[in-house]
């Protein structure tokens, strides 16, 4: 119940003092703000990001919202452009929505821009915390807090044998929990972590994606963020950039900036692909999933290194 205070009061207060969050330069502020803090589930919320800068500003890059596995996002908007006594105002609209129960956390969310040097900077908002409740049949959130009810009263015989039961169960569980201790540092052997060449931990996390029953469940978003994470994951320790936390543009600038050229035309085919069911709601038929998966493995396949390559031929010529 505490707890729930604290966040209520929290959310209040961002809601009602609209922070802004400076990045060492006066010439730009943002802020970040939602039209409701407690929600039921699958109400829609809309999350708003205010820019205000110097008309020598430049912003660097789109606002993306952080959230994309705890929040639906349903519609994005622009904020039109305004100037208003030397300040140009802008931002964006994020109309979301939660389908899980819970206190969730909108993150910070990053804004890129150009400062009136030239350099890149980056000022990020405050982060906002949601409540989503549960409804009742009559479509009314529930309620967290209710009445207590008066403790019953035990015959004082039963509360003897009730308590002289606890007490037994409690040191026999101490007991056992000693002796696994104990004989845990005996028997415990280090063994050093074997970590995976990038190659292989992706054939290895494709085909686990590929045995599981997501596909039959009907999960196709779920199926297609976890194969999209596989091969950003892959991509960054092949080539050494952050590819996980990048926008599929993002990806596409670190690869012609690094000259990547092997397999940069099924990269760039399969992560559209991918977008397009994350975030745009299209549902692929069964023959685009059989393509994706082949292309997923066609990138581990083409951008494997030369050396991993050979030593296979050479053991299948074996």
């Amino acid at each position: 119940m505490i707890r729930r205070l604290i966040l209520s009061f929290s959310t209040a207060a961002l809601l009602l003092s609209a922070h802004l969050i400076y990045a060492g330069d006066p010439d730009i502020t943002v802020r970040a703000e939602v039209n409701k803090a407690f929600v039921t589930i699958g109400e829609r919320i809309i999350c708003s990001i205010f820019i205000r800068h110097a008309p020598k500003i430049r912003l660097a890059s789109a606002i993306e919202f952080p959230n994309s596995r705890d929040f639906e996002i349903k519609s994005v908007r622009d904020i039109p452009g305004k100037e208003e006594k030397g300040i140009v105002i802008t931002g964006r609209n994020f109309e979301i929505a939660a389908y899980g129960l819970g206190e969730f956390v909108i993150d910070e969310i990053p804004v890129k821009y150009l400062a009136a040097d030239g350099t890149e900077k980056e000022i990020k908002t405050s982060r906002i915390y949601i409540t989503v409740q549960s409804v009742d049949k009559k479509g009314k959130p529930k309620q967290d807090i209710r009445g207590i009810k008066p403790p019953a009263d035990l015959p004082s015989e039963l509360k003897k044998w009730i308590l002289a039961g606890t007490t037994g169960v409690v040191v026999l569980v101490l007991l056992i929990a000693l002796y696994l201790f104990f004989r845990s540092r005996e028997t415990q052997i280090e063994t050093p972590a074997v970590i995976l060449p990038p190659h292989e931990e992706a054939y290895q996390a494709l085909q686990t994606l590929f045995d599981s029953t997501l596909i039959r469940e009907g999960h196709l978003k779920e199926y297609y963020v976890r194969i999209s994470e596989i091969i950003r994951r892959y991509l960054e320790r092949r080539y050494d950039f952050a590819a996980v936390e990048k926008t599929t543009d993002e990806i596409f600038k670190s690869l012609r900036e690094s000259r990547i050229a092997d397999g940069a035309k099924v990269i760039k085919e399969f992560l559209l692909e991918s977008d397009m069911v994350k975030f745009a709601k299209y549902r692929p038929e069964p023959r685009e999933i059989v393509l994706i998966n082949k292309k997923a493995t066609d990138i581990v396949d083409k951008t494997k290194p030369v050396e991993t390559s050979e030593a296979a031929q050479g053991l299948t010529g074996k």
